[in-house]
C-alpha cells in the first residue's frame, strides 16, 4: 500500500471503525512491530476528520474519544489501543500539563517498589521482571540479576549480560512491557488508583532512552502504554490481553 494510497484511503475514512481497520491493514502491509509508523501529515489529518474539529488535542477529551472507538469496534486489540493513544498523543500541545514518571519514588515507575510475582518467581519490581524476561528471550541465564539492590543495578546488570538484544526482541518488547504492566495492574492494588489520578495530565518518561523515554524527541512508548491502562480504567472496559508467546514462563 502506497503513501498516497492509504492518505485518500484516511481522506475518506468517516468511522473509528474504519479507520482502526485500515490501521490494521496498514501495519498488517508495512511491519510487524507495535508501531505503525505514519507520516505526521496522516495522522494530523485523520485524528482531526475523526475526533475533533481543533488543531489540538485536549487530554480531557481522551475518555470520551475512546469510548466512541470502544463502542463502534468491540474487537478492538491492543495493537488498536496503542495506536489509538499514539496517534491522538502525538497532537497534544507540547506545552500541556504532564506528569513525569521516573525514578524508584515514582509509584507508576518500573524501579517502584511492587512486589510481583511470575512463573512461580517473587520479583522486587517490575524491571527486575523486565530484565528477566529480556534475558530468558535470549537464552541468557538470569539468576545473576536476583542478587542485586536496586533496580539501577539490575539493568546495568542485564546490559552487561547482554550488550546486544536481537532484531525479535526489537519487535516484541512493547507488547511484553505492556502485558508486565497488566501483571502489576493484577497484582499491585495501589498501581491503577495512582495511574488514573494522573489523569488528563500528559505521561511523560523523561529519561534519554529514543524507544521507552520522552526525552530529545523520544517515541515516549512507556508512558503510551500507561495511558493505553489509564485509558481502559477510565472508561472500565477490560485491558486488552496480548498472545505474546515470545515471553518467557519457564527458564
Amino acid at each position: 500500500m502506497s503513501q498516497a494510497s492509504v492518505y485518500r484511503s484516511l481522506m475518506t475514512t468517516i468511522t473509528a471503525r474504519h479507520a482502526i481497520d485500515l490501521m490494521r491493514s496498514i501495519q498488517t502491509d508495512t511491519s510487524r512491530c507495535t508501531s505503525v509508523p505514519l507520516p505526521p501529515s496522516i495522522i494530523t489529518d485523520i485524528t482531526r476528520r475523526l475526533f475533533t474539529p481543533s488543531q489540538e488535542v485536549d487530554l480531557h477529551a481522551l475518555p470520551y474519544l475512546a469510548s466512541r472507538v470502544a463502542d463502534s469496534f468491540l474487537d478492538i486489540t491492543f495493537s488498536d489501543w496503542f495506536t489509538f493513544h499514539q496517534i491522538l498523543l502525538d497532537l497534544v500541545p507540547r506545552h500541556s500539563l504532564s506528569y513525569p514518571v521516573q525514578g524508584s519514588d515514582c509509584i507508576l515507575s518500573n524501579f517502584y517498589d511492587s512486589h510481583l510475582s511470575y512463573s512461580n518467581l517473587d520479583f522486587a519490581t517490575t524491571e527486575l521482571l523486565y530484565q528477566y524476561c529480556k534475558l530468558v528471550f535470549h537464552s541468557v541465564n538470569p539468576t545473576p540479576l536476583f542478587s542485586l539492590g536496586t533496580p539501577g543495578q539490575v539493568k546495568s546488570k542485564a546490559r552487561q549480560l547482554l550488550p546486544v538484544t536481537s532484531l525479535a526482541w526489537s519487535q516484541a518488547r512493547a507488547s511484553i512491557m505492556y502485558t508486565l504492566l497488566c501483571i502489576r495492574s493484577q497484582q499491585d492494588d495501589a498501581f491503577l488508583p495512582a495511574l488514573s489520578i494522573t489523569s488528563p495530565l500528559l505521561l511523560t518518561h523523561p529519561v534519554s532512552d529514543p524507544f521507552w523515554g520522552s526525552n530529545y524527541s523520544g517515541s515516549n512508548i512507556f508512558c503510551i502504554l500507561l495511558s493505553v491502562i489509564r485509558t481502559c480504567h477510565q472508561i472500565s472496559i477490560p485491558l486488552p490481553t496480548v498472545p505474546v508467546e515470545a515471553i518467557p514462563l519457564n527458564h
